[in-house]
């Protein structure tokens, strides 16, 4: 199975709908839209993600029979894997790169603002902001990342991006 997350953003609303499909490309289940009014991208992005995947696993009808150790694990391993994926999904969107005067904004096709890149004397290094973290963008390897601090552990995230 295969899980496609599809934006209908308008201005002032991020809506998301998740769908399963099979390896054949055919659709076998779509959420209730997920819908958010949270002016912050990233929150607004994980909110209507979220709500959009509990509508999908209550039409799978599953249910939950841990004991209460069991269920502390696994909400903390349901954590771990859930602020992957939402990096992982805020990665997967093709970046398009805008020209300002200090350097250049990342944004999605829809013109949110992911990074703002500030250039420094070498143009493979920015100084570079995402929402509340400010770190470096840089290409390393081949590789563009952007590095920054969170609750003291360096934290590294690649993103796809052409310049």
């Amino acid at each position: 199975l295969f899980l496609n997350l599809v934006e209908e953003n308008n201005v002032f609303t991020t809506k998301i709908k998740v769908e399963l499909k099979d390896c054949q490309n055919k659709i076998i289940l779509i959420s209730e839209l997920g819908t958010s009014r949270e002016k912050d991208y990233l929150k607004a992005y994980t909110s209507s993600t979220k709500t959009a995947l509990n509508s999908l696993i209550g039409k799978l009808d599953i249910k939950n029979e841990f004991s209460s150790n069991e269920l502390i694990t696994a909400t903390a391993k349901k954590e771990e894997v859930k602020e992957k994926a939402i990096s992982n999904i805020e990665n997967s969107q093709k970046l398009i790169k805008l020209e300002t005067s200090y350097g250049f904004n990342l944004v999605t096709e829809k013109q949110n603002v992911i990074y703002e890149l500030y250039n420094t004397s070498d143009k493979n290094v920015f100084i570079a902001k995402k929402e509340n973290s400010n770190g470096v963008f840089m290409l390393k390897d081949n590789q563009w990342l952007f590095e920054y601090y969170q609750d003291e552990k360096l934290v590294s995230e690649k993103v796809e991006v052409k310049f």
